[in-house]
Parts: C-alpha cells; sequence; structure tokens
C-alpha cells in the first residue's frame, strides 16, 4: 500500500516510468485495499492536473481501480472524479493515436460510472427518497458531452452499450449528436452486419430522436436520406430487427 501511495504521489516527478511500472502492481494486486492507500485520491488528482503526456496512463489505472471491490463510487464522485473523466475523454477525442488500452480503459471507466448512477436510480425509484436519484443524475449530465467522442469510438468494445446508456439515463441535450461525420459512423455501425450492433445503434438513435426531434432539422439532406436508407436496409438484412428498425424508420420520416 505505501509503494503504490508514493509511486502515484510522486509521478509528477518521475511521470510515465513510474505510471507504467504501477499499473502492472495494480493488475497484480487485486487485493489491494485501494480506499486506504490513498491511490484513488491521488490519480484523480492527477486526472485534475491535466497532463497531456499522462492522460491515457492515468485513466488506464482509474479504470483498474475502478475494477477493485474496495471502489467507493459514492466516494469517487465526492473527488469530483466523474467531471475529470469526461474532460479527459474529451481531451483524448481529440489527440491522434491514442492507445487502444487506453480507449478501453476510458469507455470502461465511463461505463462503471454510469452502472453506479443507474444503481443510485434504480434504488430512489424503489424508495419513497428520489430525490438521491434527481441529484446525481444532475451532478453527472455531464457524460452527455462524451457522445461525440464515443462515436469516434465505436468499434471500441463496449463504446456502443455505453453511449445507450447515456441516452436512454439522460435523454435530451445532444445537441451535436447528429452531425454527417456523427451519421456516417452511424450508418457504417448499421451495415456491419453484426445484429447486437445494429440493434444497439437502433436504440440509440430512436431514443435520441424521440427525445429530440428537432436534432434532425439542422441535418443536411443527403445526411437525412442516408441515415433513413441504413436504418430501411436493416429491415431486410436482419428479421430480428424489423420491428425496431420501422419504429425508428417512422421516427425519421415524420421528423
Amino acid at each position: 500500500h505505501r509503494r503504490a501511495r508514493e509511486a502515484v504521489v510522486s509521478t509528477q516527478s518521475t511521470g510515465t516510468l513510474i505510471l507504467r511500472t504501477l499499473i502492472p502492481i495494480v493488475r497484480k494486486c487485486p487485493e489491494l485495499s485501494l480506499d486506504d492507500s490513498g491511490v484513488v485520491t491521488a490519480v484523480v488528482e492527477l486526472l485534475r492536473d491535466g497532463d497531456g503526456s499522462l492522460l491515457h496512463l492515468n485513466v488506464e489505472l482509474l479504470s483498474l481501480i475502478m475494477e477493485s471491490p474496495s471502489v467507493d463510487f459514492p466516494w469517487l464522485y465526492t473527488l469530483g472524479a466523474h467531471e475529470l473523466l469526461c474532460l479527459a475523454i474529451l481531451k483524448m477525442g481529440v489527440i491522434i493515436d491514442v492507445p487502444v488500452c487506453a480507449i478501453g480503459a476510458a469507455v470502461s471507466c465511463l461505463g462503471s460510472l454510469l452502472n453506479y448512477v443507474r444503481g443510485v436510480v434504480k434504488k430512489a425509484l424503489q424508495s419513497s427518497n428520489k430525490s438521491s436519484g434527481e441529484e446525481v443524475l444532475r451532478s453527472s449530465r455531464c457524460v452527455i458531452n462524451t457522445t461525440g467522442v464515443l462515436l469516434v469510438w465505436y468499434s471500441a468494445p463496449s463504446a456502443p452499450s455505453t453511449l445507450l446508456q447515456i441516452v436512454q439515463l439522460y435523454g435530451g441535450g445532444f445537441r451535436d449528436f447528429l452531425t454527417p461525420y456523427n451519421v456516417d459512423i452511424i450508418v457504417a455501425a448499421l451495415t456491419q452486419q453484426q445484429v447486437d450492433i445494429q440493434k444497439t445503434t437502433l436504440k440509440i438513435l430512436k431514443r435520441v430522436l424521440t427525445t429530440d426531434a428537432e436534432l434532425l432539422k439542422s441535418l443536411p439532406s443527403p445526411s437525412r436520406v442516408q441515415l433513413l436508407e441504413a436504418v430501411q436496409n436493416v429491415k431486410h438484412s436482419s428479421p430480428t430487427l424489423v420491428s425496431l428498425a420501422e419504429e425508428t424508420s417512422k421516427i425519421l420520416e415524420e421528423s
């Protein structure tokens, strides 16, 4: 524990070397009591510093910490880890050649935080104290800003399902979701002939359009036609998705 804490705290002076050394330690020692060691606080502070050269390593370490059974998600929220993670993802989204492992780590972190949010909301709905669910949704709305980056990373494992969680939980505020560039990504996903990806993509599209039909009005006509044709083609290529594709197609035609 002492070695792990000292390694993270001294990162500012020894940088990448220490982080590259620490990540294997955490991987091999899942029994580390990270709450007691102070590693979580130190890693969050590193994200707060926003050092681009260490960003992807910080995120990778945070994802390993989140996999620990001892991690305290309410405490992470108190530290502001959700906001710092979203900022880190936005920064990584404009960096060329981000390591695949870093993208996977960022998506994993975001998925873990969203699972926590979903759990709080579900518990709140089942009790008389609904304010706790409303509060965690309000304080974590910064994740909406990551939707564009998740589309860019759409081929990464879990990126589609993580994006689906966001649109299901927050429903609204996706002003930059439908751009010609993003439509190209969505169309490519719908034409992949992978039923699970097609299904998730249709669910995302249906939810976003149902929540804010005005999004289509700012989309150029060629992109709208391209999107509608891709959705309609799913009806013919994936029999199990006919109903979902028809519902989504109807929304596109009526918007």
